[in-house]
């Protein structure tokens, strides 16, 4: 039976008795569902939200038919019998993903927002899992996105992002560990629950062929000392508050993604910079949003708000 612990940042030791535990994150239990009195079964891991259920509905009622993209794998998993399988069967703007939190999709942009999640008790650093990946096209990518929340601090009662981070998957033909770091947008808020999503690409125009499998997803709270990856003297940006650009320095000889998250979690751009970039934030609404900055690796990540007036 495979073991599954919480995970999440720090290179110290990581203190499993305190952990708090994403149900089936280790993909081997599995609910069979169909949407209302559309005829198609769909599958998804129990406890976990797939994409299947939002973008059913609509392309069934266009088209008459339906092939799920999220599925069981038993034949390509990292451990014991099963794995997610996330594919995309033909080209198409919907993304494919699942997340341990309610989805919901703007028909507008084909962007997803994220509500609940695992409900905690301490300030988790990283979440960790293993994933394979094949894309559909040689500039694709497969996402891991990690979400901290505190629930009904937003206006109106909503939620509010409070913390986040992401790593890219990359093409594989053997399952790697991927290692997602939250930065936080202060030192002391502990947050109330933790978002995990899987998305199989990344890309406007999901190209037909991208399949992503993820297995054995964990996060834990950290009993050893964090060390920073990137600080303040490496990465400065500004113009704060911002109306047409954003200027990022990076004192890091490598190529780094730059993600905006508004205050729902959502992703609004994502750009990939190398040292010196100009990011043009002109379009966004006004407000508060946070920027994430991370090597291609993901084992590198700063973080902090900006305002755009």
């Amino acid at each position: 039976m495979k073991k599954v612990y919480t995970i999440i940042a720090v290179l110290g030791l990581l203190n499993a008795a305190n952990a708090q535990t994403i149900v089936s994150a280790d993909m081997e239990t599995w609910n069979t569902y169909k949407s209302g009195s559309i005829p198609v079964t769909m599958e998804k891991p129990t406890g976990w939200a797939s994409s299947d259920s939002v973008i059913c509905p609509i392309v069934y009622l266009m088209t008459s038919s339906y092939t799920p993209r999220v599925s069981k794998s038993t034949t390509v998993f990292h451990s014991t019998t099963t794995s997610a399988k996330l594919e995309t069967p033909s080209t198409d703007t919907f993304p494919t993903l699942i997340t341990n939190a309610a989805i919901k999709i703007n028909l507008t942009t084909y962007a997803y927002s994220y509500s609940g999640g695992t409900p905690v008790t301490k300030r988790i650093n990283f979440v960790k899992s293993w994933a394979q990946y094949q894309h559909g096209s040689a500039n694709d990518t497969g996402r891991m996105l990690v979400y901290a929340t505190k629930v009904g601090i937003a206006a109106g009662g909503k939620d509010s992002v409070i913390g986040q981070g992401e790593a890219d998957i990359t093409s594989t033909s053997t399952f790697l560990q991927k290692t997602v770091y939250i930065k936080y947008v202060d030192a002391t808020t502990v947050p109330d629950r933790i978002i995990v999503a899987f998305q199989s690409s990344r890309l406007a125009v999901r190209p037909a062929g991208t399949i992503l499998y993820v297995d054995d997803v964990t996060i834990s709270d950290p009993t050893g000392i964090e060390t920073p990856l990137i600080n303040d003297e490496n990465i400065k940006v500004f113009p704060n508050p911002a109306l047409n650009q954003l200027h990022i320095s990076a004192d890091i000889n490598e190529s780094l993604n730059i993600v905006l998250y508004n205050t729902t979690g959502q992703a609004v751009l994502h750009q990939q910079i190398n040292q010196e970039a100009d990011i043009n934030v002109s379009a966004l609404s006004a407000g508060n949003y946070v920027y994430v900055i991370s090597g291609t690796d993901g084992h590198k990540f700063y973080s902090a708000t900006f305002t755009k007036l």
